[in-house]
């Protein structure tokens, strides 16, 4: 076994078939009960009267991995398949526990027809077990980045971008199973039939240009978040989704899509697995409203539940940095309300972009049909691009942006900065709340990501096409959430004023009026005034009722801002004398159902 690994074995070919290559020890590595021949390693006893046993066809020992914290260590290795296609995978030592079993798989999985008799088997787990090598790599569990100045490296399943010089860096897994990074077509053919239908669409320069955005989250320190397309069946939606997955992946039927129909649970993993990169869900519909719910949190914030082991300890907790698309007939609040009627929170709003799909140009979710007789026909066509050409836009923007940027990533990280607050100011030039401003600051990013592959030529469209599609969207957002100010708080004054439309004579006494009505479960008073019946609301009915599940002084300090109602000095109750009675109450104005 080599090594040194400092360049692949030849392959050999001999009457037009393909022999493995062999390998000689690692360094430092001895194990004279071990041998390996043109044929693969074998098992010697000792004993003259017994042949060697043969355990596997040759394979090579690169290096010993380690993980960014010095631990999870294991055995970087390469192998040839009976095509002569080499493979890597980056081992670890603990799945060496058991039965190895992950270990077989993924060997025989990669074209290594390894012995099948348990006691060779077990052999072949004690030469790995054992074996060393003087070369040192880094094993990280996730795809993504690998950031240790000055080593700037993006990690994916076959191929690491940015690699250092001083030591190779891989993907590191129990199962090197199939993921959905896969590379099919050119990057010219991806620009024809796919990128290049998208300008002038706003809905599909933005979900690609949130692939692209996807890598930046981490290098300006921006959280991940959910840009979700909500609107009716047969708009176009998942079309949107199959295109911006065609960035970075793909393969028959569906492609890089992902299903929202999961556990959050289960969740966890997949985002994991997306990490620095995106991550497309489809259809909002087929999964639990509860599910949901949480989820909008979870893949946002980047961290799975704490859980713990069998002994008490904790586990390690799966974390990430991604982007979601997604797509559904519902936003974000119906979907929460099918859980007993529950209300969507501002955190989750935040995390969670509603994006009305219809581009209002009465071709679903397309501006541009780009000759197509209609929207289906350009949808149609689309499906079938992405499931011919895809991946290899994503590995050329890794490739350049390492390239170009990857030895000065704060200079990188002041122009996104500098670009982000360019959209902001243009997009947002007056006061908002910190809830809108955070949604454009996503959006801008988006931008940029769209803008840095327009300039390293892989997208096909001009100049300022993402910009002006990021904008569109945010407006869009904008426009169906109905307002600049803070969720909570709107969703407060909306319940306050469904309330008195509700009860307004029902459940407050006219104590001012020569004979008041009788009043059942009475929530206030209410008095005649120029502009119409204003409403003293009693404390508790107030906390309890009208301001339910809302910070209560909050919202009437803020209705009070509003010109929505009045207290005294540095309080948002006011006293006022009922039927000679002093009493502390929330005075609401007649405006609030202006």
């Amino acid at each position: 076994m080599q090594g040194n690994g400092n360049s692949p074995a030849t392959i050999d070919k001999q009457n037009g078939g393909t022999e493995s290559p062999a390998f000689d020890e690692p360094d430092g590595f001895s194990q004279p009960r071990f041998r390996t021949t043109p044929h693969g390693l074998y098992y010697d006893s000792g004993d003259t009267d017994k042949p060697p046993i043969w355990l596997s066809p040759p394979f090579e020992i690169v290096a010993q991995t380690r993980n960014d914290e010095d631990k999870g260590w294991g055995l970087l290795l390469r192998w040839y398949d009976p095509d002569g296609k080499m493979h890597e995978w980056a081992m670890p030592h603990a799945a060496l526990g058991g039965g190895a079993e992950e270990i077989w798989r993924t060997m025989l999985d990669g074209g290594l027809a390894i012995a099948s008799g348990r006691s060779a088997r077990e052999k072949l787990a004690h030469y790995l077990s054992t074996a060393k090598s003087t070369v040192r790599a880094r094993g990280l569990g996730r795809t993504g980045w690998y950031l240790d100045p000055p080593v700037a490296a993006f990690v994916l399943p076959d191929k690491t971008y940015g690699e250092s010089a001083y030591e190779r860096i891989r993907w590191q897994t129990e199962n090197q199973g199939k993921t959905l990074y896969r590379v099919a077509g050119s990057l010219d053919e991806w620009q024809r039939e796919i990128g290049g239908l998208c300008i002038g669409n706003s809905r599909l320069v933005i979900s690609v240009s949130t692939a692209f955005g996807a890598p930046l989250l981490r290098l300006v320190e921006e959280p991940g978040g959910v840009v979700h397309f909500v609107g009716l069946s047969q708009l176009g939606k998942t079309t949107l989704l199959r295109v911006a997955g065609s960035v970075w992946g793909g393969g028959p039927l569906n492609g890089y899509l992902r299903s929202w129909r999961t556990t959050s649970n289960s969740l966890e993993g997949t985002a994991a697995a997306h990490c620095d990169a995106l991550l497309c869900l489809d259809e909002i519909g087929e999964v639990n409203a509860r599910e949901v719910a949480a989820s909008a949190y979870m893949l946002a914030n980047g961290s799975g539940k704490g859980r713990a082991r069998r002994d008490g300890s904790p586990r390690l907790v799966a974390q990430w940095v991604v982007l979601v698309l997604s797509s559904g007939e519902i936003d974000l609040a119906d979907k929460i309300a099918e859980d007993g009627n529950k209300r969507v929170r501002a955190g989750q709003e935040v995390r969670f972009v509603d994006v009305p799909a219809d581009a209002g140009a009465g071709h679903g979710v397309f501006e541009n049909l780009h000759g197509a007789a209609h929207g289906g026909e350009l949808a149609e066509q689309l499906r079938r691009a992405t499931l011919k050409y895809y991946g290899t836009p994503s590995r050329r923007f890794l490739e350049l942006l390492i390239q170009r940027h990857g030895s000065d990533l704060p200079q990188l990280e002041q122009r996104l900065k500098t670009s982000r607050d360019d959209f902001l100011g243009r997009e947002i030039p007056h006061p908002v709340s910190g809830q809108v401003r955070s949604v454009c600051s996503r959006f801008a990013l988006i931008a940029a990501g769209g803008e840095l592959a327009t300039e390293f030529g892989i997208t096909g469209w001009p100049q300022g096409e993402a910009t002006s599609a990021a904008a569109t969207c945010f407006r869009g957002w904008l426009d169906r959430r109905g307002t600049t100010g803070d969720q909570e708080i709107e969703d407060g004054i909306r319940q306050v004023r469904g309330f008195i439309e509700a009860y307004g004579d029902s459940r407050f006494v006219a104590a001012w009026e020569q004979d008041p009505d009788r009043v059942v479960n009475r929530a206030g008073f209410r008095k005649q005034a120029a502009g119409g019946w204003e409403y003293y609301v009693l404390p508790e009915q107030w906390r309890a009722e009208l301001a339910r599940g809302f910070d209560a002084s909050a919202l009437a300090f803020a209705m009070i801002e509003r010109g929505l109602m009045t207290g005294e000095v540095g309080k948002s109750s006011a006293r006022v004398k009922v039927r000679g009675q002093q009493m502390r109450v929330y005075h609401v104005l007649s405006k609030i159902l202006g």
